[in-house]
């Protein structure tokens, strides 16, 4: 028989059982709430993840898309495009500093910076270097290859010390700029901290080195078809010319002055200017026999003189004696007593001598009422135009100076032109031919 006792004893029992159950079952509650909390949250982050991979790809190719139009609206200012590399190489891959060096005769040469402060970009201007071992540039290069230097005061190979210590850059990134595996130049991304950059910015700057290199040879091909279609369009001028002042010559085979006339013509416009005059040696001394442009009363004046001496000050003189072409960039600065200045308002000025048998017989002069100096390129033309006028035989012409009482110099000159005009004439046909 069970007592109260017992029955209460039994009960307790049964109570902590229940109680003990409920407990168990609610640690197993928690538990599994725990679990579907962690998958909500993983479900949570996994869009967050892609939402922020689809940010970045599409960042990375709006980029490259903007660089791309860049090249294609700017393919002969490779300026721009580089400044424009860098800027979005060092935003995308969070550099602090970003360079572009270019090999120019095997020299490392600053091509474009970002973010760089004046200190070091005055350093790294100052300071070109050859490729070496020792910067993170010249390793690139050197091994064709992106080269990741997580902290340059534990790299012992690197030695670029002075610039670390301005530009105070902790980890590099170089990468090579390549032209069918020959180097033209490196890509570098710096960072103050030591922050290792990732594999995918290190595929991103490799991708801007490429774009970089795109826009180089784009510049490059496009200036060697500028500089072959020049070529060819001077071949085509000078050949123009000569084949003009024949016809004159052939027209006037009574007559020295049209030739002359049109010969200082042409010298004029190879070189973009509106004055011009034409000398002959005669005796000790030289002789105006044509002027183009050039105010009447320095034409007076070299008519009233007939055949001077020339100032030894002046260009005529110098060009004579040195046998090649003078230029003056403010002829009236220099000689402002020299009837060219003082009648003619010469300013930028350049004498040509026209050679025979390496003798000058007479001098082109070309001048400009500016200061605004002659490039090298008109001086050559010019150069080349003085010597080629030889278009007709020297037994014509001195046959028909004896008829028209020519001066000797003048026959000399006009003689000369017949020796050269053939092989000018047939190397302007090839050189034609060939750039065609």
């Amino acid at each position: 028989m069970l007592g109260p006792k017992g029955t209460s004893d039994c009960a307790d029992e049964v109570t902590l059982s229940r109680k003990g159950g409920k407990s168990q079952t609610r640690v197993g509650g928690l538990r599994s709430n725990r679990t579907k909390a962690s998958t909500r949250v993983g479900r949570t982050r996994e869009p967050v993840e892609l939402e922020k991979k689809l940010t970045d790809a599409l960042e990375q190719q709006t980029a490259t898309a903007d660089v791309l139009n860049l090249i294609s609206q700017s393919p002969s200012d490779l300026q721009p495009v580089l400044d424009k590399i860098v800027e979005i190489a060092a935003h995308l891959c969070q550099s602090d500093y970003s360079f572009i060096w270019r090999l120019d005769d095997g020299i490392f040469r600053l091509a474009a910076i970002n973010n760089v402060d004046a200190a070091f970009a005055k350093f790294a201007r100052e300071h070109p270097h050859r490729p070496n071992p020792g910067t993170v540039s010249g390793r690139s290069v050197l091994e064709r290859r992106a080269v990741h230097i997580p902290d340059v005061l534990e790299d012992r190979g690197y030695d670029w010390l002075e610039g670390q210590k301005i530009g105070g850059y902790r980890t590099l990134l170089g990468v090579p700029l390549l032209r069918r595996d020959v180097p033209i130049g490196a890509f570098v991304l710096m960072r103050h901290a030591v922050r290792p950059f990732t594999d995918k910015q290190m595929e991103l700057v490799e991708n801007f080195a490429r774009q970089a290199v795109i826009a180089i040879e784009n510049t490059r091909l496009l200036n060697e078809l500028r500089q072959r279609t020049d070529d060819l369009s001077e071949a085509l001028e000078q050949q123009t010319a000569t084949s003009e002042v024949l016809k004159v010559i052939s027209s006037s085979p009574g007559e020295l002055e049209p030739v002359f006339q049109a010969m200082l013509q042409h010298a004029v416009t190879i070189c973009e200017a509106k004055f011009g005059q034409m000398f002959l040696r005669e005796g000790g001394g030289v002789r105006a026999v044509a002027h183009l442009g050039v105010p009447a009363a320095l034409v007076e004046h070299d008519q009233r003189r007939g055949a001077f001496q020339p100032s030894p000050t002046g260009g005529l003189w110098r060009a004579i004696h040195a046998k090649q072409a003078i230029h003056i960039a403010d002829f009236t600065a220099e000689n402002a007593l020299n009837p060219a200045a003082r009648l003619g308002g010469a300013r930028s000025y350049i004498a040509v001598p026209m050679l025979k048998e390496d003798e000058p017989i007479g001098v082109i002069v070309i001048y400009r009422q500016e200061v605004r100096p002659f490039t090298e390129k008109q001086i050559d033309l010019v150069k080349n135009f003085a010597m080629s006028q030889a278009i007709t035989s020297r037994r014509v012409l001195r046959n028909t100076s004896r008829r028209c009482g020519w001066s000797q110099d003048g026959e000399r000159l006009a003689a000369g032109f017949c020796l050269r005009a053939k092989p000018l004439i047939s190397s302007m046909s090839l050189q034609t031919q060939n750039t065609l």
